[in-house]
């Protein structure tokens, strides 16, 4: 929704900075009604006693490693596309503002689907495989984002292109926390969960900006390639070493 309608927004002449005070007032909207079902939620509950299991001895754990690091590398791939995507459609492509933001919308509404769809089927399928269903994903969005960068096409062939991206791409993120929570006893699920989602918000700081660097020494398709396809390649090899079994 906030892809289509900031491309909307811009198409009818209004400032780029109205989509960032439209969504800073959904962004606090939301986090009041949070703090109001918490509240609600936690009254009259006794305080949850410490585990004693600290971030340091989780990184001894294998498994929440290759988690750690699967998360790193996928979401270097997600935020440099969604951060330099629209600048290479609007001079590479040829797109209009709108059909940037349409392109996103429609991967991001496919990814939604996917993420449903793929997270049944990790549920459904044995322990032993539900490492391979995430690495094949990997693969496969890699394989899948190659025509996106290397071919010029059209708006309705990249809306197409964006809906397998996006359907293929975004299971990475609910089945990796998955994965983690699954590592791990109840008592430190959160802390397990904070751990690998840590890993994908310092991928949102690091990698949008090598991106930047890469593009003034190589160009914009080597650079979204080198950052995109090839750390999903490395997410299908990590993940494709994860084995099932309780770390702590």
């Amino acid at each position: 929704m906030g892809s289509w309608l900031t491309g909307s927004l811009l198409k009818a002449g209004f400032s780029w900075v109205l989509p960032f005070h439209i969504f800073a007032l959904i962004c606090f909207l939301s986090a009041l009604v949070c703090t109001v079902l918490r509240s609600r939620l936690t009254m009259g509950r006794p305080p949850r006693r410490s585990s004693g299991f600290g971030y340091a001895l989780m990184l001894r754990s294998k498994s929440l490693l290759l988690l750690f690091f699967g998360m790193l590398a996928s979401n270097i791939s997600y935020f440099n596309f969604v951060v330099w995507i629209p600048s290479f459609l609007l001079r590479l492509q040829n797109f209009t503002i709108d059909e940037g933001g349409i392109a996103l919308a429609v991967f991001s509404l496919a990814g939604s689907v996917g993420a449903v769809g793929f997270g049944y089927l990790y549920g459904r399928i044995g322990p032993g495989r539900r490492g391979l269903l995430a690495s094949a994903l990997g693969f496969a969005s890699a394989l899948i984002f190659l025509p996106i960068v290397v071919f010029s096409y059209t708006a309705l062939v990249g809306f197409i292109l964006f809906a397998f991206f996006g359907f293929i791409l975004y299971p990475y993120w609910n089945l990796q926390i998955t994965m983690a929570q699954e590592s791990v006893d109840k008592s430190v699920v959160g802390r397990a969960t904070g751990l690998v989602q840590s890993a994908g918000l310092l991928a949102s700081v690091v990698g949008p900006a090598l991106v930047g660097l890469l593009i003034e020494q190589a160009g914009m398709v080597i650079a979204l390639l080198a950052t995109i396809f090839l750390p999903l390649i490395v997410y299908g090899i990590i993940i494709l070493a994860w084995k099932p079994g309780k770390a702590f």
